[in-house]
C-alpha cells in the first residue's frame, strides 16, 4: 500500500494543523459531564482554555480551577498530566484534543519537574519496569543527588564557576607571537560599569580581574564626582555580549578550599582579541545580578536498589563460573520464530558469540526451514567451555531468509544481540523471546556476507519486530552461575603465577624481561596506529613481556589487550591482575578514547580508561564529548563507568551539561539507544533541576522552528515562503525571547529580530535568524537553522579542526582556525553559527564580474586592500599605516590558508567550491564551511572528477601569498604547510581514534573501519618521516599544478549560481 500525505493525516490529528488553526476541544469533567469548547485556537495556552471552561461551568461548581489539572492521551501510548499550563495543545500534540479534568494530587513541584523532563526527553523513562532500569535509576540518581546537594551547599565562587565555567588557558606562559607583539607587557582594555559609558584602561596584561574592577569603579566615582565607596568584591567582570565571566578556580591549601584569581592574559577571550588586534570589551556588573544556582534537589523517589549480595555467605546458593568443568560446553536451543512481516520468509538462524567485534568461537546455524513462522527445536553446540565465556560476551543472532515469497537470493533480514551475563554478573539461563531489528536495505547483504551486528545494541526491538524464541541451558542443577568476583580473579592470577614459577625452575613469569632488540620491537608496535593489524608474533612478544609493558611502556596497553585470549580464563585473570597496578596517570587522552572503543568491552579496561579521562580539563572534555556520547553505545549495561563519568562532569560544569544534554537529545529518537540515552537525560535533569527551565525553552525554540519549516514545505515561491515564515515567527514570538542559545550557552538571546530574519537560497532553504543580544551594547547574534540535512558530519569535521588547532597550538603554532559552532539537535535538524563580517570567495569574485572575477589573479588581494581600513589597531605604540594594515591582512590570510589547506587534505573534505570557502573582512582569515563530504568522498559530474587536487590552491590565493612580505614567501608557505602536516602526523593515532569512535553513529560516509583508511593514507602513517614528507610535497605540488583546473571549476560555479 502506498503511503500518502492524506493517509498520514488520517492517523495524525495535528498533521495539517497550524498554530492559528481552530479546533474543537472536548473536556471530560470529574463528575462525568462533557463540555465542548468550539473554535479554540490550537496555540491557545492551557490556562486560557481552563478559564473558558470554568466560565462555561458557571454555577455547577464553585471549586477553584487551581485545584484541577488537565490529563491527555499522549502519543507515547499513555496518559500525561499537563502541569505546565503556559503550553498549548499545539505544543503538546496529544492523540486528540480531548482533555480530562482531574483533581491535583501529590507534590505539584515534583510533578511539574517530572512533566518538564518527560517533555524534554520525549518519553517517560520511569514507566519502564525492567529490573536493570530500576536499579540503574536508583543507583545513579543517588550519585546525582549527592553531587547536586554538595554543589548547592558549596561556596558562592564554586557555584558561580559551575554556572559560568571560565575559559582560561591552564598554561600561564604566553605564546611567542603575543610576547613579541607586546614587549612592554601593557594592553588597552575597554571597560564599562553597570552598562554606563565605557573607559579605556592602559594596564599590564598580568593584572587580575579584581584589580581592574577597582580601577573601573574608581574611574566611575571620579567621573560622577562622588566619593568612592564601592566594594570590588561585590562585583564581577564579564565579556560584553557573552555570559563569560572572569572567574578563577578553586584550589586547596592546607586542606582548606581557596578561591584563586587568574591573570587577565590567561583568559582565552583576551588572548584571541589581542591576537587579532581587537580591543577587549568588558563589563563590570554586580554579583547579585548573576543567576547563580542555589541548593536544589528533587530527591527523586525511585524504589530502593537491590543490595549487593555477600558472595562469601551465599556460595552454596550459586556456582562460580570458573569452577565449572571445562568439559561443560556452551549450547543454545533455537525453538521457533514468528512475525516476520511484509511477506518475508525465514530460512535459518545464524548464532555467534562475540567479545567486542571478535568472534570468541566458530559460529553456528540452524538447519534450513522456510516459512514465516518456522519451528526448529534444534540445539546449536559451540566449541566453547562455559567456564571460559568472557564476562562481556554477547550472544548475537542473524536471521537469514528471503525478501519476498518469490525467494531469490538469501540475505540477512534481521539481527539481535544479548549479553550472556546480566548486569549483576549472573549467566543467563532459561527461555527467552527477543524481538529483532530489521537489517537496513542499504547494507551490503549477500549470501556470502551473512554478517552479525555485534556492535549493535543489546536492547530488544519493539514488539512489532520479528520474534525469536530460544533457550539457554542451566548448569550444575538449578544453581545460578556467576562470574568470579574481583577477589577471585586476583586469587586465581596469583595462584597461576606461583604455579608457573614452580614449573619454570623458580623464574617468575611476570618478571620476564626482553633484550635491546625486543625493546625496539615493542616501541615499533606501540607506534602503529589503532587500526593497524596485530601479527601473531607481535602478540606473542607483548604477552610474554607483559610485565615489562606494564612497568616501562604504559602506552602499550591497547596493543597488549589485543593479545589477550578473552576465552582463556588464565589470561583474563593475569591481565586483570596487571591492570590494577597499571600506571594510567601518564597516558595520553587518545589512549583512553581507544580503550572506550568497541574493541575493548571489558569492564575493568573501561574503568581504567575513565580514570585517565579524570585528568583532562573541561575544555578538553568539551572537544571529545560527542565521541564519548557515541562510545556509550558500546556499553552493555545502563550503569557503566563511562555513564557515571559523563554525569559527574556534567553536574559539575553546566556548559558540559548543556552539550551532554543536546548530544543525548539528538540521538534519543534512535530506538536502539532511546532507553539508555533517555535514562541519562532524565538523571542529568534530576541532578541539575535549576538547568531544566533553560533547556526547556531551548527545546521549545527548536520545536517551533521545525514547525515553521514544515508549514513552508508546500509554498512554492521564495517571497511567499519568507512572508509566511515571518508571520509564523511573530505568532511564536514568546518562544523566541529571553533564552540561552542551544548553539553556545555563553550567549543569551533577548528576542528575535523578525524584520532582519531571512531565508537562504540553498536547496534546503535554511533560516537566517537574527537575535538581539541580552547585553544592550553588544552586536546581534546570527544563527542558521537547518532542517533536512544531517549536520553530524559537519560537527565531526569542525571538532576535528578544533582538535587540529589544539595540537598545533600545543606545538607553538597558530594557523587562525575558526572552529565555528555547529549543533545537531535531532534527526536532520540543527543550528550553525554565522561567522560575521565574512564573504564567500564566490561573492568576492562575482563583484568583479562573474567571469573576470574568477579568472583574475589579484581579485582576493584587491578585496583585502579595500578592507584594510576595517582593521582595528588597539595596542600598538604608534598607529598602523594603511600599508601595514594590508600586510597584516595578507599575513593572516596566508597563515589561515596553511591551516585549512592541510586540514582539508588530511580529512579528505570534498565539494570545495568557492561558495564553501569564505574570508573575514576585518582579519583577512580564510576558512571553509559546509562539510557534507569527507574521507576522500570527492564529487563527480557525468563521470568526471571535479576535484582533481587534494586541496584548493588557486592563482588568486598564490598572488596573496606572494605579497606576504618576504621575497621567499611562496617557499615559506610551502614550509609552513609541511610543518603543520608533520605536527598532525605525530598525533595521527588521535585522529584515527576519534573517527573510529563514531563508527556507531550511522554517518553515511563513516560506517566501516575501512572508511578510516583514508586518514591513514593522508597522514602517511605507514611511511617513515622522510617518505611522509616527500609524500606531502608531492600532494602540495599537485595542488599547485592543478590550480588552473580548480579555477575553471570556480568559474563554472559562478556562472551557474552568481550570474544574476
Amino acid at each position: 500500500m502506498k503511503v500518502t500525505l492524506a493517509s498520514l493525516a488520517k492517523h495524525n490529528y495535528w498533521y495539517e494543523k497550524e498554530p492559528n488553526s481552530t479546533i474543537d476541544v472536548i473536556c471530560l469533567l470529574w463528575n462525568g459531564m462533557f463540555i465542548k469548547l468550539s473554535n479554540i485556537r490550537a496555540d491557545l495556552p492551557l490556562e486560557k482554555i481552563k478559564e473558558d471552561l470554568w466560565s462555561q461551568r458557571g454555577k455547577h461548581s464553585k471549586e477553584p480551577k487551581e485545584n484541577y489539572v488537565f490529563v491527555v492521551v499522549s502519543n507515547n501510548h499513555g496518559t500525561e498530566e499537563l502541569v505546565d499550563e503556559k503550553l498549548s495543545l499545539f505544543d503538546v500534540k496529544p492523540v486528540k484534543p480531548y482533555l480530562k479534568v482531574t483533581r491535583k494530587q501529590g507534590n505539584e513541584e515534583i510533578k511539574k519537574i517530572k512533566s518538564k523532563i518527560s517533555m524534554l526527553i520525549g518519553h517517560n523513562i520511569s514507566a519502564c519496569n525492567q529490573e536493570e532500569v530500576k536499579e540503574a535509576q536508583k543507583n545513579l540518581s543517588d550519585m546525582c543527588n549527592r553531587i547536586s546537594i554538595e554543589r548547592g551547599k558549596s561556596s558562592w565562587y564554586r557555584r558561580a564557576i559551575y554556572t559560568y565555567p571560565p575559559d582560561f588557558e591552564e598554561d600561564s606562559k604566553l605564546p611567542r607571537f603575543l610576547e613579541e607583539k607586546f614587549p612592554n607587557k601593557r594592553i588597552h582594555i575597554s571597560v564599562s560599569v553597570l552598562k554606563n559609558s565605557s573607559n579605556v584602561f592602559d594596564v599590564e596584561y598580568s593584572i587580575k580581574p579584581l584589580e581592574l574592577i577597582e580601577k573601573a569603579l574608581r574611574k566611575r566615582a571620579q567621573t560622577l564626582r562622588v566619593d568612592y565607596k564601592d566594594d570590588p568584591d561585590q562585583y564581577m567582570l564579564k565579556v560584553l555580549g557573552s555570559e563569560s565571566y572572569f572567574l578563577g578556580n578553586i584550589v586547596f591549601e592546607n586542606d582548606q578550599e581557596c578561591y584563586k584569581e587568574i591573570p587577565l592574559i590567561q583568559y582565552k577571550y583576551i588572548r584571541e582579541a589581542l591576537y587579532w588586534d581587537r580591543r577587549p570589551s568588558l563589563i563590570v556588573m554586580k554579583r547579585e545580578d548573576m543567576d547563580i544556582c542555589k541548593l536544589s534537589s528533587t530527591n527523586q523517589d525511585y524504589p530502593p536498589a537491590l543490595l549487593p549480595k555477600n558472595r562469601q555467605s551465599k556460595r552454596n546458593k550459586f556456582i562460580n563460573l570458573w569452577d565449572l568443568s571445562p568439559k561443560t560446553m556452551f549450547k543454545v536451543k533455537i525453538k521457533s520464530a514468528l512475525d516476520l512481516n511484509s511477506g518475508k520468509l525465514w530460512e535459518k538462524v545464524q548464532c555467534g558469540i562475540f567479545h567486542g567485534g571478535d568472534e570468541v568461537c566458530e559460529t553456528r546455524s540452524t538447519s534450513r526451514i522456510q516459512g514465516s513462522s518456522p519451528v526448529w527445536n534444534e540445539f546449536l553446540n559451540f566449541d566453547l567451555p562455559v567456564c571460559d565465556i568472557p564476562r562481556m560476551a554477547r550472544l548475537c543472532f542473524c536471521i537469514v531468509g528471503y525478501e519476498n515469497k518469490k525467494k531469490g537470493q538469501a540475505v540477512p533480514l534481521a539481527w539481535v544481540n544479548m549479553p550472556l551475563f546480566n548486569y549483576k554478573g549472573f549467566l543467563h539461563t532459561g527461555s527467552f523471546r527477543i524481538y529483532c531489528w530489521q537489517h537496513s536495505k542499504k547494507s551490503n547483504r549477500t549470501a556470502a556476507n551473512l554478517t552479525f551486528n555485534p556492535l549493535g545494541t543489546v536492547m530488544n526491538s519493539n514488539e512489532s519486530g520479528p520474534c525469536l524464541a530460544f533457550e539457554l541451558t542451566e548448569h550444575d542443577g538449578k544453581r545460578p552461575v556467576v562470574y568470579p568476583s574481583e577477589e577471585d580473579v586476583y586469587e586465581k592470577a596469583a595462584n597461576d603465577i606461583t604455579k608457573g614459577t614452580q614449573e619454570s625452575d623458580g623464574e617468575n613469569i611476570l618478571l620476564v624481561k626482553g633484550g635491546k632488540q625486543h625493546k625496539e620491537q615493542i616501541e615499533d608496535i606501540i607506534k602503529r596506529d589503532s587500526l593497524a593489524p596485530m601479527f601473531e608474533q607481535d602478540k606473542e612478544l607483548l604477552w610474554r613481556l607483559r610485565a615489562e609493558c606494564c612497568l616501562e611502556y604504559p602506552e602499550s596497553l591497547p596493543k597488549l589487550l589485543q593479545c589477550v585470549k578473552w576465552n582463556n580464563k588464565e589470561q583474563v585473570a593475569q591481565i586483570h591482575f596487571l591492570l590494577q597496578s597499571w600506571n594510567c596517570r601518564t597516558l595520553e587522552v587518545e589512549i583512553a578514547l581507544e580503550l572506550l572503543d568497541y574493541k575493548f568491552p571489558d569492564l575493568k579496561v573501561r574503568q581504567r580508561a575513565v580514570e585517565v579521562l579524570n585528568n583532562i580539563s573541561d575544555n578538553q572534555l568539551e572537544m571529545y564529548l560527542l565521541h564519548l556520547v557515541q562510545a556509550l553505545k558500546y556499553e552493555s549495561y545502563l550503569d557503566s563507568p563511562l555513564a557515571r563519568y559523563l554525569l559527574k562532569r556534567a553536574l559539575n560544569n553546566r556548559r558540559i551539561g548543556h552539550y551532554l544534554f543536546w548530544h543525548l537529545k539528538a540521538d534519543v529518537g534512535n530506538t536502539e539507544h532511546s532507553l539508555q540515552f533517555g535514562l541519562l537525560l532524565e538523571l542529568y535533569c534530576f541532578g541539575a533541576v535549576e538547568h531544566i527551565d533553560s533547556l526547556y525553552k531551548q527545546v521549545e525554540l527548536m520545536k517551533k522552528l521545525k514547525t515553521v519549516s514544515s508549514i513552508l514545505i508546500d509554498i512554492k515561491e521564495d517571497k511567499d515562503k519568507i512572508d509566511r515564515m515571518k508571520d509564523c515567527f511573530k505568532g511564536f514570538s514568546r518562544f523566541f525571547q529571553d533564552l540561552v542559545s542551544p548553539l553556545d550557552p555563553r550567549y543569551r538571546l533577548k528576542q528575535l529580530r523578525v524584520e532582519k530574519c531571512n531565508m537562504m537560497s540553498s536547496k534546503k532553504k535554511p533560516f537566517w535568524l537574527v537575535f538581539e543580544n541580552f547585553d544592550d551594547k553588544a552586536d546581534d547574534i546570527f544563527i542558521i537553522f537547518k532542517s533536512g540535512d544531517d549536520l553530524r558530519q559537519d560537527m565531526l569535521t569542525l571538532l576535528s579542526l578544533q582538535l587540529m588547532d589544539s595540537v598545533w597550538k600545543s606545538a607553538g603554532l597558530d594557523y587562525g582556525i575558526i572552529p565555528y559552532r555547529c549543533l545537531s539537535t535531532g534527526p536532520s535538524i540543527g543550528l550553525i553559527q554565522v561567522v560575521t563580517n565574512s564573504k564567500t570567495i564566490a561573492s568576492i569574485q562575482s563583484k568583479s564580474g562573474v567571469i573576470r572575477g574568477a579568472l583574475s589573479a589579484s581579485v582576493l588581494y584587491n578585496w583585502l586592500e579595500a578592507n584594510s581600513t576595517k582593521v582595528t589597531n588597539t595596542d600598538q605604540v604608534s598607529p598602523l599605516t594603511g600599508e601595514q594594515k594590508l600586510e597584516l591582512l595578507t599575513r593572516n590570510f596566508t597563515r589561515s590558508l596553511v591551516g585549512y589547506s592541510v586540514g582539508m587534505y588530511v580529512l579528505g573534505v570534498g565539494d570545495r567550491h568557492n561558495d564553501n570557502i569564505m574570508m573575514k573582512e576585518d582579519t583577512g582569515q580564510l576558512f571553509h564551511i559546509d562539510f557534507g563530504h569527507f574521507l576522500g568522498n570527492f564529487k563527480t559530474k557525468f563521470g568526471i572528477q571535479r576535484e582533481r587536487a587534494k586541496f584548493v590552491l588557486t592563482s588568486d590565493m598564490c598572488y596573496v601569498i606572494a605579497k606576504d612580505g618576504a621575497d621567499d614567501a611562496s617557499s615559506r608557505f610551502k614550509s609552513m604547510c609541511l610543518e603543520a602536516f608533520s605536527c598532525l602526523r605525530e598525533r595521527g593515532n588521535l585522529f584515527i581514534t576519534v573517527f573510529a569512535m563514531l563508527l556507531s553513529s550511522g554517518l553515511p560516509e563513516l560506517r566501516r573501519p575501512t572508511d578510516i583508511d583514508y586518514l591513514r593514507d593522508s597522514l602517511a602513517l605507514l611511511k617513515d618521516e622522510a617518505d611522509a614528507q616527500k609524500h606531502f610535497i608531492e600532494i602540495f605540488e599537485e595542488a599547485l599544478n592543478k590550480g588552473g583546473w580548480t579555477t575553471i571549476q570556480f568559474l563554472i560555479h559562478n556562472i551557474r549560481h552568481h550570474r544574476n
